[in-house]
């Protein structure tokens, strides 16, 4: 698995954003950036990387890539497992591209948290 890691190329967050909102459909579980009073069932997305568990051996990006394809691994406290689909790893593309769009959904996540982050210094 850590041979995969130092494989992802450079992620492009509009690229991850249409991901995110569309073709995952991540964003009816975990909300949109502008969704501040997010109420979903899973972790709001623009919260996951400052909120990724400090104390693992893992970084940002390794955490939020093994919660998308093991959604019972990292469960969220106050979050209840069995609830994301499991299915996530057959949903990427089964070619080369696949590190690809692990990169730009990891991408797109990073820039949320950063936009959330601005609009918390405001």
């Amino acid at each position: 698995m850590e041979n995969l890691y130092k494989q992802i190329p450079y992620g492009n967050s509009m690229r991850g954003k249409a991901l995110y909102e569309t073709r995952f459909g991540c964003a009816a579980c975990h909300g949109k950036i502008d969704d501040l009073d997010h109420g979903g069932i899973g972790p709001w997305g623009a919260a996951m990387w400052e909120n990724a568990p400090r104390g693992l051996d893992l970084t940002k990006e390794r955490y939020i890539h093994e919660s998308i394809i093991y959604p019972n691994n990292y469960v969220v406290d106050g979050y209840a497992a069995n609830v994301m689909p499991g299915n996530y790893s057959s949903r990427f593309s089964e070619n080369a591209n696949r590190l690809q769009e692990y990169a730009d959904l990891i991408a797109y996540i990073r820039q949320m948290d950063a936009e959330w982050a601005k609009e918390r210094r405001k």
